[in-house]
């Protein structure tokens, strides 16, 4: 289950692990010249970097979504005049929702609202209409920014300010002067908790350019870089735009969900991409595709995230990448953003499980059991968390809550999240993924907890129960769907149309076997062992 309540501190004082062993860029592109970012630039508003790189790079593309081809300094007159729209129709630190497609439109409306002062809460257009509903009244927004063809719930589109994005601003006009503090929060993305409620993390500039930072400064992005942005950034994706924009590089957007595998692949190849970060699973899947090897062959990093990375999908990367190419490997949290990274060497023996890297610079961890005391070197435990550059807190109708956040008592500005990963560390800090505490995985590189599957489930005419379990099949991670029938004449076909009104595709369900009756433990509760066994009673 999502981790609801805040849990108690460990009695007594864990060991906190406080200082990676290593150089973010260890195994990674080290002779490759950039300008580092520096630590005093996480303390100034986004927008301060940012009109420093335009102006510097005034005339280079910034960004390219295939139909509009925008340079730094046209983007930075789109964002002064969305800005300036805001700072009129909006108080000083309101949530903004932005419903938009995956184009230049998105990071000029991220942009805006750092600059402005406005807190940014993207809405995934490809959510159902009710979870995008239930998102924007929850959020609190003063104003939606929308896309073209994109219409608001008509039940909200009366009640509040309707914006778009401007792609063409006034070069001469003033840049808007608001005064904006860096540790309010910036930036909501939501989340899916145990009973299927939208639950919305926040976060601040600073938490933001702290993470932002330690990417830039492993991969050593710059002007001479091209990323590709290929997941949905209204879904909470949009590092890779920053870490173009923040740097000078060329962000190029390549929607692989609405435009498909072969126009994202010529993008790539055309673009000559050399940054692409994505779902190590999608990715692998990618490695029989003929002219794969084209596609990538400009590629200098593959960052993958968002799910665990094995031995297996490296070596498949590998053989279709470029020589030359860095993987690197990451694993964290909406809550946390990365904890853990690192790039993988070649000819890494796996063993158990490939690691997903060395703790991040910006993050102090403490492993500990189920008790809450310190495990021993070697043994797994349960990441807790602290520090200045984990979320703020959960965001709910316009305001920060503390949520399952604690206060660390060593230091009020930061805040302790017990995480619910496990881990085992070795003796030279190297961390590797073991399982969760809970039941939530990630598909796709998006979190998805059975239980909401379940829920769903649940509101179907005729369902009298369902369980809902994980398969796992080498990288591919589903759910698999059992629901009893209670005598009632059901069909797959019609619980899956019904499920897809509800839920985002990555959660809906591989298989759905309608059954007589579900295997039950004890406690009547389903036997979820038994199902993955397969010994549930045919229909």
């Amino acid at each position: 289950m999502e981790n609801d309540a805040a849990k108690a501190v460990p009695t007594g004082a864990p060991t906190w692990i406080a200082r990676r062993p290593v150089a973010v860029d260890l195994g990674g592109p080290v002779d490759v010249p950039f300008e580092p970012f520096l630590a005093e630039w996480i303390d100034e508003p986004v927008i301060v970097r940012f009109r420093a790189v335009a102006q510097r790079h005034a005339d280079k593309l910034a960004i390219d979504d295939g139909d509009t081809h925008l340079t730094y300094s046209q983007v930075q007159a789109a964002v002064d005049a969305l800005a300036a729209r805001l700072n009129n129709a909006t108080p000083l630190g309101s949530a903004v929702a932005a419903l938009l497609d995956n184009t230049t439109a998105f990071p000029i409306a991220f942009l805006a609202c750092l600059a402005s002062g406005r807190t940014i809460v993207p809405v995934d257009i490809s959510y159902p209409p009710d979870r995008q509903e239930a998102i924007l009244r929850e959020c609190g927004a003063a104003a939606f920014i929308v896309g073209p063809g994109i219409e608001p719930p008509a039940s909200l589109a009366d009640t509040l300010v309707r914006l778009t994005v401007p792609l063409q601003g006034d070069s001469g006009s003033p840049s808007p002067d608001t005064a904006v503090d860096v540790d309010a929060p910036a930036g909501v993305i939501y989340t899916s908790g145990s009973t299927g409620q939208p639950k919305g993390v926040a976060f601040s500039q600073r938490q933001f350019l702290a993470a932002l930072a330690e990417y830039i400064n492993a991969c050593h992005i710059g002007p001479h870089d091209r990323i590709v942005g290929l997941a949905s950034l209204g879904g909470g994706s949009a590092r890779e735009a920053l870490a173009a924009l923040l740097t000078g590089a060329t962000f190029h957007i390549a929607d692989l969900r609405q435009h498909g595998i072969g126009p994202a692949l010529r993008k790539l190849r055309m673009a000559e991409v050399t940054v692409l970060a994505f779902v190590p699973s999608v990715l692998r899947s990618l490695c029989g595709v003929p002219g794969i090897d084209a596609a990538l062959a400009s590629l200098r990093i593959v960052d993958l995230f968002g799910e665990l990375v094995t031995a297996e999908t490296v070596d498949a990367l590998r053989a279709v990448l470029p020589a030359t190419c860095h993987i690197r490997v990451s694993l964290g949290s909406t809550e946390t953003m990365v904890l853990f990274h690192w790039f993988v060497p070649r000819g890494v023996q796996a063993g158990n499980g490939l690691p997903c890297g060395y703790l991040a610079s910006r993050a102090s961890i403490a492993l500990l059991d189920e008790y809450g005391a310190p495990v021993p070197e070697g043994e797994v435990g349960e990441v807790v968390v602290r520090g200045r550059s984990i979320a703020s807190g959960m965001w709910r109708d316009g305001a920060v809550l503390p949520g399952p956040f604690q206060p660390d008592p060593a230091d009020p500005q930061a805040r302790i999240f017990h995480t619910g990963d496990l881990v085992r560390m070795d003796k030279d800090g190297l961390v590797t993924f073991v399982g969760r505490r809970d039941r939530r995985v990630k598909i796709r590189g998006l979190r998805a907890d059975p239980a909401d599957v379940e829920t769903a489930l649940h509101r179907i005419p005729g369902v009298a129960d369902c369980a809902v379990i994980t398969r796992v099949d080498g990288d591919e991670v589903a759910f698999v769907a059992y629901v009893e029938s209670g005598g009632v004449d059901l069909a797959g076909g019609a619980i899956r149309d019904a499920l897809r009104l509800e839920l985002p595709a990555h959660m809906m369900p591989a298989d759905i076997h309608v059954i007589s009756r579900l295997p039950r433990l004890p406690n009547f509760k389903p036997d979820l062992v038994a199902l993955a066994q397969g010994a549930a009673a045919p229909h």
